[in-house]
């Protein structure tokens, strides 16, 4: 009993703390993508890799696919060729700076690349760049944000009649500071179920006690 109990209130304390700001599959290795050398983008397949959304010319390739490329890490980098989108939505429980670093690099199998990134937090662009013929990390810092629902866009800017340009992307990371103090005050139904859970508490030390008394 009370361990149920136990568990129950710190299952309601964690709750509270749930929703501090992270981005989830940031390498792009949980994805639908079987084949070896395989990518996916437009109408190729049905691309899944959640909780990314791939619009345009977007998509994932494998390591050492037809498009040449070696990933900066694992078995899977993104790409943004010609007008394209990556997008992930992320919550917040409160005030944050949040610092960026992400890995880019040029197609370079196929013709001249002037591929332009941009990145984009809430519609808000805060950054345009040229990758290079390697892969280079590039950071974005103190971006403000509040509490609530926010959206990360990497996009791709060269028109669909433009020459054959991509740029790959992997390795995102997301760094949150707190700006202030959050309001950790717990919501009414997790302060019921802290008390139902103290009370619990109170009343098997009773319990016990009274069983002690009695037995002798």
């Amino acid at each position: 009993m009370k361990r149920t109990i136990l568990a129950l209130i710190l299952s309601a304390i964690s709750a509270q703390a749930a929703a501090v700001p992270i981005l989830q599959n940031t390498s792009f290795e949980t994805n639908n993508i079987t084949t070896t050398g395989a990518l996916a983008y437009k109408n190729r397949i049905t691309l899944v890799a959640a909780p990314w959304t791939f619009t345009g010319g977007a998509g994932i390739s494998r390591d050492s696919s037809d498009w040449g490329a070696i990933t900066a890490s694992g078995d899977f980098f993104a790409f943004l060729w010609k007008t394209s989108a990556i997008t992930q939505v992320f919550n917040s429980d409160g005030d944050y700076d949040l610092d960026f670093s992400f890995d880019l690099v040029d197609r370079t199998n196929w013709g001249t690349q002037n591929q332009v990134i941009e990145v984009l937090l809430d519609g808000t662009l805060y950054s345009s760049i040229n990758a290079t013929n390697s892969w280079t990390t590039f950071n974005l810092q103190n971006v403000a944000i509040g509490a609530g629902n926010h959206t990360l866009v990497f996009r791709g800017t060269n028109p669909q009649n433009a020459s054959d340009t991509a740029t790959f992307l992997d390795n995102i990371r997301m760094t949150a500071t707190a700006r202030a103090p959050q309001n950790n005050v717990p919501e009414p139904a997790s302060l019921a179920l802290l008390g139902l859970g103290l009370a619990g508490l109170g009343f098997s030390r009773r319990r016990k006690g009274v069983g002690r008394v009695s037995a002798t």
